[in-house]
């Protein structure tokens, strides 16, 4: 028995935080895209788990009214996603110029394929993205983006920076 005694002793050790000693996790800083006119990177703010996002091709010029690239975004699930919302905040200059706040999956209402799926389950997301009048975006942009269940789980959490030089 002294050997499940230290066991246990051990666990409640290595689970209980020791001030001075615990470090916020800093998931790696990832780029999307790094040309001489336009860079968009992002790192997950989830202290649990790292977010995948790609996207097919980078603009090589911001000139076109319209650049239209695929979106692919995955990650594991830690809970079921019977509901989900987001929320994306758009940061400018240090002060939130505009924010969103969008129902992705409802009960009667599963408007992705990713709505009920459960714990564990991979989710892959491809989408179509067509960015809009790019060459009017300010230099420095920053989207905080946080996806939460109907339990106000966070399913993800990410931000994306784009710079325009």
């Amino acid at each position: 028995m002294p050997h499940r005694s230290l066991f246990v002793v051990l666990a409640i050790l290595a689970h209980k935080p020791q001030s001075g000693l615990v470090q916020e996790v800093q998931w790696p800083i990832h780029t999307l895209c790094n040309m001489d006119k336009l860079q968009i990177a992002y790192r997950s703010c989830d202290h649990s788990q790292d977010i995948g996002i790609s996207i097919d091709l980078c603009p090589a010029t911001l000139s076109p009214l319209k650049i239209n690239v695929n979106l692919r975004v995955s990650l594991l699930l830690r809970q079921s996603t019977d509901e989900l919302y987001l929320s994306a905040k758009l940061i400018l200059e240090g002060g939130v110029a505009f924010q969103l706040d969008e129902p992705l999956c409802q009960p009667d209402f599963p408007r992705f394929t990713f709505c009920s799926r459960k714990k564990g389950e991979l989710i892959v997301f491809d989408t179509p993205l067509k960015l809009d009048k790019l060459k009017y975006l300010p230099e420095h942009l920053n989207v905080h983006t946080v996806i939460v269940n109907q339990n106000g789980y966070h399913i993800a959490c990410f931000n994306i920076t784009i710079i325009k030089r």
